[in-house]
């Protein structure tokens, strides 16, 4: 019983974030006045310090800055993509033990792949270790899988 408790517990856990960080993203998107700006292009100025540079993106085809306004506030969404990553690895271990419980259980046809996918960034727990990298590759894997 409490193996089923755990990973509804797990699961149920990964989709309230899941929920808080939609409902979080539309309102940040359509609050007109905490919309940050996007500057198409725009290069980093020579010599900026590391706090302007966080506003700069480059890669995958796009180069440019989403430069905050007055009222622009990511830490809330932030946190949930964090939460997020630590979710993903719970949810995943949870998903090895039952496997490991019963080598024939069936993944769907997409968690499969991305499972695999996501074990070759964050390994399985099989001893006690220091957690935050997993949760660091954890959270490169979300940001890598969006993109």
């Amino acid at each position: 019983m409490a193996s089923t408790c755990s990973r509804a517990h797990s699961k149920g856990s990964a989709e309230a974030i899941l929920e808080r960080l939609d409902s979080q993203l539309v309102t940040q998107i359509n609050t007109a006045d905490d919309n940050p700006t996007v500057l198409i292009g725009a290069v980093p100025p020579t010599g900026a310090a590391s706090q302007q540079l966080a506003y700069y993106v480059h890669g995958h085809g796009v180069q440019g800055a989403v430069v905050p306004t007055a009222n622009f506030e990511p830490l809330s969404w932030v946190l949930q993509v964090e939460s997020l990553s630590v979710a993903l690895a719970h949810v995943s271990q949870a998903v090895d033990l039952r496997r490991r419980a019963n080598p024939a259980l069936a993944l769907g046809p997409s968690t499969q792949p991305f499972l695999r996918a996501y074990r070759q960034v964050v390994s399985f727990l099989d001893k006690d270790r220091y957690l935050s990298p997993d949760v660091t590759h954890s959270a490169a894997f979300l940001r890598a899988s969006g993109s």
